[in-house]
């Protein structure tokens, strides 16, 4: 426990200057983000087994924080001397042209970014793999182009040589459960009563979650989730994401909402169901600020 306490001693000041630099957080979020510093290096002290490395899956509504959490966790950890890969499930997104093939023979609604199917899993439980065995030479992880809703050419390496102490996941449906036949016979919106009506789009997306599920559940030994307050502070919070980026692929609040309107059914069904799977869960408010629940 000796080197979990001295990372305890030095983590907030690490956390609250990292983001300081590299979020765009206000101050009050930054100083809650950070404060739970502490409270998550005893989690990872408490589930450290010797066959390390230890995956950690952080999952959460767009616009919630994953990124930037799972961002915060990795820089306090390489900056006490651990090696630890951050992996982002949103850079396994199929490529632009096999997901309008989707689109065109299984449902229209397959061609929207986001939902279980429309990633590649086979590649990211691939490399998922190798970074937890060790097998790390060569490895070259996709990017994805949110502007362009494509993947780009480049790809990017694991930023260590030797085998890592941790990998932490962070993607919006990390630990979501699959859902049941009643639930997914009631429309969540109008986008599932109206484009979805034979509830085709529904069950291959809970086939794929059943699937990712599987896939996360024989390697994660910890999941995290960030609880949002309410909908309407999932679309204000995905919203002001959009307005900071240079290329704005979603023009208005009402063009998030209708993006978001693919991942209510999903987000909502995890928002209910946290407890019965998650391993802590982070509690934001309207402000965005986080506590441990």
């Amino acid at each position: 426990m000796f080197y979990y306490d001295q990372m305890n001693n030095k983590c907030i000041p690490t956390a609250e200057s990292w983001l300081r630099e590299n979020s765009n957080l206000g101050s009050r979020q930054r100083k809650a983000m950070s404060a739970m510093c502490p409270t998550l290096i005893n989690t990872l002290a408490v589930s450290s087994r010797r066959n390390l490395p230890l995956l950690i899956s952080i999952g959460g509504a767009p616009g919630s924080g994953k990124s930037t959490l799972a961002r915060m966790l990795t820089a306090v950890l390489v900056k006490s001397g651990q090696r630890c890969q951050m992996v982002s499930l949103d850079d396994y997104y199929l490529p632009f042209a096999e997901r309008q093939q989707l689109a065109r023979h299984i449902h229209p609604l397959c061609g929207v970014r986001g939902v279980p199917g429309t990633h590649d899993l086979a590649l990211l439980s691939q490399h998922l793999e190798r970074l937890l065995q060790g097998d790390i030479s060569g490895l070259a992880m996709p990017e994805f182009d949110k502007a362009s809703d494509d993947r780009r050419t480049s790809t990017k390496s694991c930023s260590f040589a030797a085998p890592l102490d941790y990998v932490v996941l962070e993607g919006w449906m990390c630990g979501a459960p699959p859902q049941s036949e009643e639930a997914l016979s009631k429309p969540v919106n109008p986008l599932e009563s109206e484009q979805d009506v034979g509830e085709i789009w529904r069950q291959w997306v809970n086939l794929h979650l059943q699937k990712f599920d599987h896939m996360i559940n024989q390697r994660v030994n910890l999941r995290w989730y960030l609880r949002a307050p309410d909908w309407d502070s999932i679309i204000d919070w995905r919203w002001q994401q959009e307005q900071e980026l240079p290329l704005k692929a979603l023009k208005s609040r009402t063009d998030v909402a209708h993006f978001l309107a693919h991942y209510q059914r999903l987000v909502e069904h995890m928002q209910a169901t946290a407890e019965t799977w998650s391993d802590l869960i982070i509690s934001l408010n309207a402000s965005h600020c986080a506590t441990i629940s």
